[in-house]
């Protein structure tokens, strides 16, 4: 009778083992997946960072040459020579 307590409790105790085992399992794949998830937002923040930075600098290229051929215009205004560039 004492040993069948003892087969009994050792069972149980493999279930749970295999529980705990399953679990972990089942973790360790949630977290390798939102791990992956979080690889690809982090790989999207930076292309849309870099597409806003690639965007301001157009907008500065955009003013730089705006105010050069507001430039050139007053030039050639005062000189009434073209300028060619």
């Amino acid at each position: 009778m004492h040993q069948q307590i003892i087969l009994s409790e050792l069972e149980a105790l493999r279930a749970q083992t295999q529980t705990a085992q399953s679990e972990s399992a089942t973790a360790a794949s949630q977290t390798a997946a939102i791990m992956s998830i979080n690889l690809k937002l982090q790989s999207t923040a930076s292309k849309n960072q870099a597409r806003n930075i690639d965007f301001e600098i157009m907008k500065l290229e955009a003013k730089e040459s705006r105010e050069l051929l507001g430039i050139v215009q007053v030039c050639d205004g005062l000189t009434g020579v073209a300028w060619i560039f």
